[in-house]
């Protein structure tokens, strides 16, 4: 999973994960007959109208990198830090030395 630091205005030494609103979605299963007739539970989200602010993760890298170029556009360069999130739960923060 990829995520975005960003760094505080005031505190330079302090960072935040970016958040987004996210839509809270209700799960529910309903019964759907598949090719040979036989009916099998599907799983559905429906949106509830209602949002939470969230962690923003991503896990496809041209998705995430579409949000970190969106992102330039209100944040310069040095506020922000690009974080993988690797499955073993160990952070990499690229540290940009230009």
């Amino acid at each position: 999973m990829y995520s975005i630091l960003i760094q505080d205005k005031k505190n330079n030494g302090h960072f935040s994960f970016l958040q987004v609103k996210k839509e809270i979605m209700n799960e529910t299963v309903e019964k759907v007959e598949d090719d040979s007739g036989n009916l099998i539970d599907k799983i559905v989200y429906i949106p509830t109208g209602q949002f939470e602010n969230v962690i923003y993760e991503e896990e496809s890298r041209d998705k995430f990198e579409e949000k970190c170029t969106e992102l330039l556009r209100t944040y310069n360069l040095s506020e922000l830090r690009f974080i993988d999130n690797l499955q073993y739960g160990v952070d990499l923060v690229w540290e940009n030395s230009h």
